[in-house]
């Protein structure tokens, strides 16, 4: 026959195991969490570096955008300039100065010019 102690203790190991087992189960919810936690940063870091990349392309994209206004301001002041100039010698300048743009920045040719590439890389 089984005596109170030998009763109580049987209870107390049952717990102890239910315990053992409860805390098992929370302690392994705790390292899933932390392993998801730090796999969200992880990918949350890889996408603020892609942004800041892209971020840094943008603005060298307006960097230049901002310098072919200022040269796009320039050529319109040289027009202004050459409507209002009398003086044949500059209005001439200033041709040859905007053709030249508008050849080497924005690739214009004249009516009937042809182009010519070489391909070799000579």
């Amino acid at each position: 026959m089984l005596n109170e102690k030998d009763v109580k203790k049987a209870e107390n190991n049952g717990k102890r195991r239910h315990i053992t087992i409860k805390g098992i189960i929370i302690s392994v919810a705790f390292v899933v969490f932390l392993i998801y936690a730090l796999i969200t940063l992880l990918n949350l870091q890889v996408q603020v570096t892609e942004k800041t990349n892209e971020l840094d392309r943008i603005e060298q994209k307006i960097a230049v955008q901002e310098d072919k206004n200022k040269e796009i301001k320039n050529v319109y002041g040289i027009l202004s300039k050459l409507d209002e100039s009398t003086d044949s010698e500059s209005y001439n300048e200033g041709l040859k100065y905007i053709e030249r743009i508008a050849r080497e920045e924005y690739d214009y040719i004249n009516k009937g010019e042809r182009i010519f590439v070489n391909i070799a890389g000579d």
